[in-house]
This record gives structure tokens, sequence and C-alpha cells, in this order.
């Protein structure tokens, strides 16, 4: 992704709050999703998919190719989140 794409978008978000994008789809890409990969906290619990992040990382460049394949290709369907209750004393 090109940073002047990031930089570009930033600017117009903070200009105009009642614009709303719409398909940043095309922005995504390979090498975007490994930096951001790098920052992800890897110790959080797993997903509804009950994939953890040291699974998806064994085969992390395939996982985030079929990932901007399948976003791109408008195939991707996120799943519904699994909510959990956690029972608190007093509160």
């Amino acid at each position: 992704m090109k940073q002047t794409s990031l930089l570009g978008i930033a600017k117009k978000a903070a200009s105009d709050k009642a614009h709303r994008f719409r398909n940043l789809f095309g922005l995504l890409n390979v090498s975007y999703l490994l930096a951001c990969w790098r920052l992800i906290n890897k110790g959080a619990a797993s997903g509804v998919d009950r994939l953890d992040a040291r699974a998806y990382e064994a085969n992390l460049q395939d996982n985030v190719e079929g990932l901007v394949a399948a976003v791109k290709g408008g195939w991707y369907r996120a799943k519904l989140v699994l909510r959990r209750y956690i029972p608190k004393l007093n509160g």
C-alpha cells in the first residue's frame, strides 16, 4: 500500500467527518497485511475460528495471500462474534 494513499485517506477523514468511504478493499495487499502482522498482540485469545496466532503464523504467507484474495474477490465474510459473559462478583 502506498503511504500517500493512507495519508490521503487520513486527511480526507480528518477534514470531512461526514464523508463515508466506500470500497477500500483495493488498497489491501499482502505486504501491508504482513506489516500489520508484526504489530498485533500474538498473545491475545483466539477468535471465533479458534485459530491462535501461532497456528496462523505457521503458514503466514499462504494465509495472508488467501485472505487478500478473498477480500478483493468479494467472497470473504467475517464470522459472527462469539459472545461470552464473564460472571463478576458484586458488579
